[in-house]
């Protein structure tokens, strides 16, 4: 039987660009979580919680796993984990910045109807719980621009795979028409040359 295709990438690499730019949301939460007083009791536990996003993030962002299931679980352990430093104080609005990094991961490393529902749910994850320490319009204010990356990454990353699988294709369809031409190049010969032993036998 024939291999069925996977619908998500297998070994999907950012650009440096783009890393760096994913790596500047972690550095504006470390740098806030340093600068806050209020967090100054329980700092080791928001490091270390920090910490261990950025490994995992790193690396599934550069040695991604294979296999979907594994994947699947990557981002389950991440939101855990995010979700976790929310829960220390829910009012810290800055580390829902932490999501914006995992929506853009979700459009890598998944695909299909998979990575939106990862995006729905860090979207879920970003609103909800500020809502309910700040209240709804002061929450979904404060929510609303981190969401707006978290929609904005995953959809530059599907864009540029589209037009990378477009250029495949039509990189595909050149190499068959030049073959095609050559084919009938090698006809029209055999066929000259046929028309030459005619007249000879004429």
């Amino acid at each position: 039987m024939p291999r069925q295709r996977s619908s998500f990438p297998h070994s999907p690499r950012p650009s440096w660009l783009a890393a760096g730019a994913i790596y500047l949301f972690y550095a504006a939460v470390v740098i806030r979580t340093l600068a806050l007083e209020a967090i100054r009791p329980r700092l080791l536990i928001y490091l270390s919680l920090e910490f261990l996003y950025l490994v995992v993030f790193s690396l599934m962002l550069w040695r991604p796993a294979q296999k979907l299931a594994l994947r699947q679980v990557y981002f389950l352990l991440q939101a855990l984990v995010v979700f976790g430093l929310q829960a220390l104080r829910l009012r810290f609005d800055f580390l829902i910045l932490l999501y914006i990094p995992l929506c853009f991961q979700a459009a890598l490393l998944l695909g299909g109807r998979s990575r939106w529902i990862w995006v729905g749910i860090y979207l879920l994850l970003s609103c909800v719980p500020l809502t309910f320490a700040l209240g709804l319009l002061q929450g979904l204010a404060v929510a609303l621009l981190p969401m707006t990356a978290c929609l904005i990454f995953p959809a530059y990353v599907v864009v540029n795979q589209e037009l990378e699988g477009a250029e495949r294709a039509s990189q595909a369809m050149l190499v068959q028409l030049q073959e095609l031409n050559c084919q009938l190049e090698s006809y029209a010969g055999h066929v000259e040359q046929l028309s030459a032993l005619q007249e000879r036998h004429h």
